[in-house]
C-alpha cells in the first residue's frame, strides 16, 4: 500500500528511503533550512589573504588586448614552450603575441568550431576541459599527452 504526504498542495508518495529524503530537502528548503557544510569564516579569510598579489620577483609584462585577453606576467617566459588555453574567444592577441617568442598554443573549446584565426602555431581541439575524458571532454593530463 502506497502512502502520500501532503506538501506544498502536492500529493508525494512516500515508500521508500529516497522519497522521504527528497521530501524532508523540499520541506527544509521552503523553510530556508540548509543542510549543506559551511565553510568556518575563518578559512574564508585566510583564502582571500592568500589570493592578494604576491611579489614574484620579477618584472611584469602585458600580453594581450586592452581589455578581456590580457594578461600580466613575469617577464620570464624564454624557456616557456607551450600554452595551454582551455577557453577560446574572440581575441587571440594573447595567443598571437606569444607566437613571437615562439611558444605553441594549445587551444580547446566544445562551444565553438574553430578558433577566430587559425595559425601553424595554434593547435585546436574542440573539446572542453574538465575533470574526465569523455567524447567531448579531456583533462589537462590528456591534452598534455596529445599535444607533446
Amino acid at each position: 500500500m502506497e502512502t502520500g504526504i501532503e506538501f506544498n498542495g502536492k500529493t508525494r508518495a512516500c515508500n521508500s528511503k529516497e522519497m522521504l529524503k527528497e521530501f524532508i530537502k523540499d520541506t527544509a528548503f521552503a523553510a530556508r533550512v540548509s543542510f549543506t557544510k559551511h565553510t568556518d569564516s575563518a578559512d574564508v579569510l585566510d583564502l582571500i589573504a592568500k589570493l592578494r598579489p604576491q611579489e614574484c620577483g620579477k618584472n611584469l609584462i602585458r600580453i594581450g588586448g586592452a581589455g578581456d585577453g590580457g594578461y600580466l606576467l613575469p617577464n620570464d617566459l624564454e624557456e616557456i614552450q607551450y600554452c595551454f588555453l582551455p577557453r577560446v574567444g574572440g581575441v587571440e592577441d594573447f595567443e598571437s603575441y606569444l607566437t613571437t617568442l615562439n611558444i605553441r598554443s594549445f587551444l580547446a573549446e566544445y562551444s565553438v568550431a574553430s578558433p577566430p584565426n587559425q595559425r601553424p602555431e595554434f593547435t585546436f581541439d574542440r573539446k572542453f576541459l574538465s575533470v574526465n575524458d569523455t567524447e567531448i571532454s579531456f583533462t589537462l593530463k590528456s591534452l598534455k599527452e596529445i599535444s607533446t
